[in-house]
C-alpha cells in the first residue's frame, strides 16, 4: 500500500517532465499523403493494378470508377441501394480475388455495410471456407472485419427475413470468434489478425465507437443486449490470456498492448472480477518493474518506455474508479 502512495506522488511529479520531453522531439511536418483514389488512378495508368491479388485492367478500372461515383454521393437512398447491389452483382464469383486486392478490398469494405443479407451471406460463405489464411491477409482481413461488424449488427436485429435469419449471423459471429480464440497464440502476434480479433471483441460486447459518450451511460445503454454466448467468448479469451507464460511480453509492443487495451474495455462490460485480476497482474508484474528500488525519486520504468507508458496511461483511462483502489485510479488517470 505504501508503494502505491509513493508511486502516485512520483507519477504526478514526473508526468509533466515526461510529457515535456516528448514535446521537444516533435515529429517534423510531413507532406500530406495523396488520397487513396489519386494513387489508384496513378498506378492504374502505369499498368499496376493494386497490391495483393492481381486484377485484370478492366476490373481494376471498374473499382476506381466505383470509388469516384461513391465519393460524388447519391440523390436518395434508393439510388444508393441500387448502386451497391449492382457492384456486388459484378463481383459475384470473384469475391475472393477482389477482397485480396488492395483496391478491391477497399471498395468492398466500403460498400458491405449497405449490402443486403443475401450478399453478406455470400461473403460469409467465401471467407469461412478459408478463414485461416484470410485472417492474416493484408487486404482481405479488412473485409473480414466488416463482415464481423455487420454480422454482429444483424444478429441482434429482429428481422423477419426468412431467407437469412438473425440466428445465421449469430452462428457466424460465434464461429469466427471461436476460431480466432482457438488460434490466439498465433494470431495475436500477426498485425492483421490481431486487429480482426479486436473487432470481434468490441462487437461481441457491443462496445460503442463514440469515445465522447459518458462511459457509465454506454454500459447502461448497451450491456442489456449482449448475448450470453458472446459474453462467454470474451470471458474465455480473457481467462486464457492472463495465464500465458509470455503475458508480460504483451506490453512490449504497440500491437499487443493495443490488443490488451481493447480486452480490458470489453471485460469491463462482461466480467468485472476478471478485469480486477488483470489490473492487479499489470500493477504487480508489468507497470512497477523497478518497485524494489529504495530510491523514492525513481518512477517505475513503465513510465519512461514509450509503449509501457501508453499502457499505463490508457489501460486505466476507461476503468471506473469503483473498480479498483482509488489510489490506483488516480495514479493512472490524473
Amino acid at each position: 500500500m505504501f508503494y502505491i502512495y509513493q508511486l502516485t506522488f512520483l507519477f504526478q511529479k514526473n508526468l509533466n517532465i515526461n510529457m515535456s520531453g516528448d514535446s521537444t522531439n516533435k515529429r517534423p511536418n510531413r507532406k500530406r499523403k495523396k488520397s487513396f483514389l489519386k494513387n489508384a488512378r496513378k498506378y492504374g495508368k502505369k499498368g499496376f493494378y493494386g497490391r495483393g491479388c492481381e486484377l485484370d485492367a478492366d476490373t481494376y478500372q471498374y473499382f476506381v470508377r466505383i470509388m469516384e461515383a461513391y465519393r460524388e454521393g447519391f440523390e436518395n437512398d434508393d439510388d444508393k441501394v441500387m448502386f451497391v447491389n449492382n457492384v456486388f452483382e459484378q463481383t459475384e464469383n470473384k469475391e475472393l480475388d477482389c477482397c485480396c486486392n488492395q483496391v478491391g478490398s477497399r471498395v468492398i469494405e466500403m460498400l458491405l455495410p449497405f449490402a443486403n443479407r443475401g450478399v453478406l451471406k455470400k461473403f460469409i460463405e467465401v471467407f469461412t471456407s478459408d478463414l485461416r489464411r484470410l485472417c492474416s491477409d493484408r487486404f482481405a482481413s479488412h473485409v473480414l472485419e466488416a463482415i464481423v461488424i455487420e454480422s454482429c449488427k444483424k444478429s441482434l436485429e429482429d428481422s423477419t427475413d426468412a431467407k437469412v435469419s438473425d440466428q445465421y449471423f449469430r452462428d457466424t459471429v460465434i464461429k469466427v470468434s471461436k476460431f480466432l480464440l482457438n488460434n490466439l497464440e498465433d494470431y495475436i502476434w500477426d498485425t492483421y489478425a490481431n486487429h480482426v480479433i479486436r473487432v470481434c471483441l468490441e462487437n461481441l460486447v457491443c462496445l460503442p465507437k463514440d469515445e465522447n459518450r459518458n462511459k457509465n451511460q454506454e454500459i447502461k445503454d448497451e450491456q442489456h443486449c449482449i448475448p450470453a454466448e458472446y459474453a462467454d467468448i470474451v470471458k474465455e479469451l480473457g481467462t486464457r490470456l492472463i495465464l500465458w507464460p509470455q503475458f508480460n511480453e504483451l506490453c512490449n509492443s504497440e500491437l499487443t498492448s493495443g490488443f490488451l487495451q481493447v480486452l480490458l474495455k470489453c471485460l469491463q462490460r462482461v466480467d468485472k472480477k476478471l478485469l480486477k485480476k488483470y489490473i492487479q497482474k499489470l500493477l504487480n508484474e508489468v507497470l512497477t518493474k523497478n518497485a524494489e528500488t529504495s530510491d523514492i525519486n525513481i518512477l517505475p520504468q513503465a513510465f519512461f518506455v514509450k509503449v509501457d507508458y501508453h499502457v499505463a496511461r490508457n489501460f486505466f483511462r476507461n476503468i471506473h474508479p469503483k473498480d479498483v483502489h482509488s489510489n490506483v485510479y488516480y495514479l493512472f488517470f490524473w
